[in-house]
């Protein structure tokens, strides 16, 4: 869910599984799965927009997919091309669909005309998150952690057990004087 000036609006990207196409009773199924922004591989991909509210829905709306690059300033892209575009009018259903073919990896957006506002919805294609330093490090924080109190535990299992072993043969051995 995208929510930025004011308006309301849902995108959802699916591309083509590693499955790819199956076999079912003679036909040929294809298999699609639902991303965000963060696209896995390149290729053709269905892109859906949904206009949450109703005043959206009211309003003319146009789509460019363009692929951008990062801008001079800081937290800006320029857009390089355009890979698809729908024309701006009502889209009373609140459903906008194009396909797009994303044939390289890179930094693309969906940019929504609302009304004359501008309205870029990020996308990256092939581009994987590099993990921060604290979530690469967490699971072997976690070991140490869990192989820290394994440790002690162990060690006060044989602390107890071995004072346990003095004691009975402190016991022991009053009970053998008692007898004497």
């Amino acid at each position: 869910m995208t929510k930025a000036k004011g308006y309301a609006v849902h995108f959802t990207a699916y591309q083509r599984t590693e499955m790819g196409e199956k076999e079912e009773e003679g036909k040929r199924k294809l298999e699609f799965q639902r991303f965000c922004h963060n696209l896995p591989a390149t290729g053709t991909t269905l892109i859906t927009i949904d206009l949450v509210d109703h005043y959206t829905r009211s309003r003319p709306v146009a789509l460019r997919i363009v692929e951008a690059a990062p801008g001079e300033e800081r937290g800006t892209v320029t857009e390089t091309r355009t890979l698809a575009e729908l024309p701006e009018k009502n889209y009373r259903a609140g459903l906008l669909e194009t396909q797009v073919d994303f044939n390289k990896r890179g930094l693309y957006a969906a940019v929504l005309t609302i009304g004359g506002e501008e309205l870029s919805i990020p996308i990256r294609v092939g581009i994987e998150e590099e993990a921060s330093l604290a979530r690469r490090l967490l699971p072997i924080i976690f070991g140490i952690l869990i192989l820290a109190a394994l440790g002690y535990a162990f060690y006060r299992f044989r602390s107890t057990s071995g004072e346990k072993e003095k004691m009975k043969a402190k016991e022991e051995k009053s009970e053998g004087k008692d007898k004497d």
